[in-house]
């Protein structure tokens, strides 16, 4: 036939041909999976990474572009109307999409962003019998697209990986599977002791705690397997920048000199030369054959086995002078663009991230958004706070989490007096709205995030420039609520609303370790004026609230620095908190933040 289509790039432009037809086919799931099964079909790098940006909250941002569509029309963005039409259109989905201007878009935003910024994007690779599940807990392990965005500079192109998905004596292991019911079976075991409030006896509490142990050994071995066998040498791609420049520039010109001295007669490509940069960075988590893995991926058949051993040799001595100084090195902020089903996944809590500033995103759209809605005070990349003791807090709204509210609300009093909230009642919905817009900081204490107090449609309609704290169960979850729907998390409507950053829970947690974790993170980046650092009040009282609410705590005076950066504070008070189901669980959407003091 004249009109038949012979080749993979015949139908590719066949199908963006039918999906530009119609406003509708540009978005939701048909889009995303279209848009990776192109993926899928194309070994053009950057034709690639057109189609996975592309990808990713394509439903989400057709709901943002139609909000402030809608604002537009009223005339409710007056005077901001014509920063609201930018906003709008960074976030649009184009109808007639096609690679050259999506890649001309994309390396214009990665030029803008701050240069301290890294981001990569974990991308779920095309599965049909994703297509045709019906069955709402069944959950796929597939192949990852990892790809790096270098912020902040136009010479080098974003890479793509693609990582297969893991197999272990030839099983494949479902992690997503397991992880996600592990997190079932947590959630009903703390079901079943809320309702139960009391043990029988002693046995039936040993029991109890016996499980918990189980669950907490169960989620360390998952994430270590999400490592050794999913990511396998490629989370050494998962690093963000030093922020001493020059350790950047050295790897640059070390790499360089071992690629001139062990390859100098091949052509070497750029891509290629990013990866080595960022193995050396990231050696550190690997082990030496896995040094030589990636080394063995990059060169194939470029050079024989000897060399590409010697390379990878060189690189990891090349580590060791880097990290020689300092176990762990200072980092700038690194943003993760997380697909929506690998979400769940506790990204923050691998050992190559555990220590350094992570923040999530769904879109590389809304990593610009966000960065144009607050470019004014961005300071080396971070969004810059100063006025932090204007806080307002909502503590037990629903008045049945008595002990979490002495012991925040003491907490509270002692390290923060100058915040103002509502403890032991329910605001009223104009209540908790108040408190919100007006605080340059907002923390909520209670079941769930809030949107039973105040309605989530409430939230898109404002403007919400607040750093908001959300410390109850699966707070800051995104989930599907079915095999055939979109994705629905309480932070979209957040993010409708140019909320700079949420920090909250994946999934339920325990309010003691909650506790314990919140105490720990806000008195290490929030500067007070207490006399008694927190470290030094009687923990063993104040974890058992055995005290009314007026109380004041006694112990050693001394003085207290702070982390002034929110992410390095929350990372620090996880790694000192002894609960894997409750630090894991805490993560932040947004902006990196950093109070600026006066």
């Amino acid at each position: 036939m004249e009109d038949e289509l012979e080749t993979v790039e015949d139908i590719l432009k066949e199908l963006d041909t039918v999906s530009s037809r119609t406003h509708n086919s540009r978005s939701g799931l048909s889009h995303q999976s279209l848009q990776r099964f192109k993926a899928s079909q194309t070994d053009a790098d950057l034709i690639r990474i057109s189609y996975l940006v592309d990808s990713h909250a394509s439903n989400l941002r057709e709901k943002v572009s139609m909000r402030f569509e809608r604002l537009l029309n009223r005339g409710d963005c007056t005077p901001d109307e014509a920063h609201v039409k930018v906003l709008k259109d960074i976030v649009v989905n184009k109808c007639n999409f096609n690679t050259t201007s999506s890649m001309a878009d994309i390396k214009k935003m990665i030029a803008e962003l701050p240069k301290e910024w890294t981001i990569v994007q974990i991308t779920n690779s095309y599965n049909p019998l994703e297509e045709t599940n019906t069955t709402f807990n069944k959950h796929f392990t597939n192949d990852l697209y990892m790809t790096v965005f270098n912020c902040g500079q136009i010479e080098l192109d974003p890479f793509c990986i693609t990582i297969n998905s893991p197999w272990l004596n030839g099983v494949k292991l479902e992690l997503l599977q397991q992880l996600t019911d592990l997190l079932q079976e947590y959630k009903d075991r703390l079901t079943s002791l809320f309702n139960r409030k009391f043990f029988k006896n002693e046995a039936e509490k040993e029991k109890y705690a016996m499980s918990g142990e189980i669950l907490e050994s169960t989620l360390r071995g998952i994430t270590e397997n999400i490592e050794k066998y999913w990511l396998q040498h490629w989370r050494c791609l998962l690093i963000g920048k030093y922020k001493d420049s020059s350790i950047e520039n050295m790897i640059i010109e070390e790499v360089n000199n071992i690629i001139n001295l062990h390859l100098n007669s091949l052509n070497i490509s750029n891509k290629i030369r990013q990866v080595l940069y960022y193995l050396t960075k990231g050696a550190s988590f690997l082990t030496s054959n896995e040094i030589l893995a990636a080394v063995q991926h990059c060169l194939e058949d470029l050079c024989n086995a000897n060399t590409k051993k010697l390379l990878a040799q060189a690189i990891k001595k090349l580590n060791l002078q880097i990290t020689s100084q300092e176990l762990y090195p200072v980092r700038n902020p690194l943003i993760l663009v997380i697909d929506e089903c690998l979400d769940v996944i506790p990204w923050e809590s691998l050992q190559i991230l555990k220590h350094d500033p992570i923040c999530r995103m769904p879109s590389l759209h809304f990593v610009y958004f966000l960065f144009k809605e607050y470019e004014s005070s961005i300071e080396n990349g971070y969004k810059v706070i100063t006025d932090y003791n204007n806080g307002n807090y909502v503590v037990n709204p629903d008045g049945n989490l008595d002990l979490m509210e002495k012991r925040i609300m003491a907490f509270l009093k002692h390290w923060m007096p100058e915040w103002k909230g509502i403890n032991s009642r329910m605001p009223t919905n104009t209540e908790f709205n108040d408190l919100l817009k007006s605080a340059t900081i907002f923390s909520y204490h209670g079941h769930g995030n809030g949107t039973h107090i105040m309605a989530v449609d409430t939230l898109q309609k404002i403007k919400l420039h607040t750093v908001v704290l959300l410390f109850g169960c699966a707070s800051n979850r995104i989930q599907r609520l079915g095999p055939e729907v979109e994705t629905y998390g309480c932070y979209h409507m957040y993010l409708m609303s140019r909320c700079p950053c949420v920090l909250g829970m994946l999934w339920q947690v325990t309010d003691l370790y909650t506790d314990l974790l919140t105490s720990e993170f806000l008195s290490n980046w929030i500067p007070s004026k207490a006399t008694i650092p927190w470290k030094n009040v009687d923990k063993p009282t104040w974890t058992k609230a055995r005290f009314d609410l007026n109380v004041k705590f006694e112990g050693q005076k001394g003085s207290h620095s702070n982390n002034l950066d929110l992410l390095k504070a929350l990372a620090h008070a996880k790694n000192v908190i002894d609960s894997n189901l409750v630090c894991n669980a805490c993560i932040v959407r947004g902006l990196p933040v950093k109070i600026k003091l006066k």
